[in-house]
């Protein structure tokens, strides 16, 4: 299955299962800033997790880094 139609988190979830060390990534990339994508980015974020937010639409990226910019703030 190509990349592009994987969630982020069913690709993570793939190669966690291969690897036997269950480690946690310190780096993710999110496919999609729509209500999903930003809820996986703040979640990401939360727990310390980098990411890279990808979305062709800048206005759905701005919209996506102003909501989860202040939902950190709360």
């Amino acid at each position: 299955m190509p990349l592009w139609e994987c969630s982020p988190v069913a690709v993570w979830y793939v190669a966690a299962v291969n690897d036997s060390a269950k480690r946690i990534p310190d780096r993710a990339i999110v496919l999609g800033a729509g209500t999903m994508g930003r809820g996986i980015a703040q979640v990401c974020i939360t727990a310390g997790i980098a990411i890279t937010l990808i979305d062709p639409e800048a206005v759905a990226r701005d919209r996506a880094i102003t909501h989860v910019a202040a939902a950190l703030d709360r």
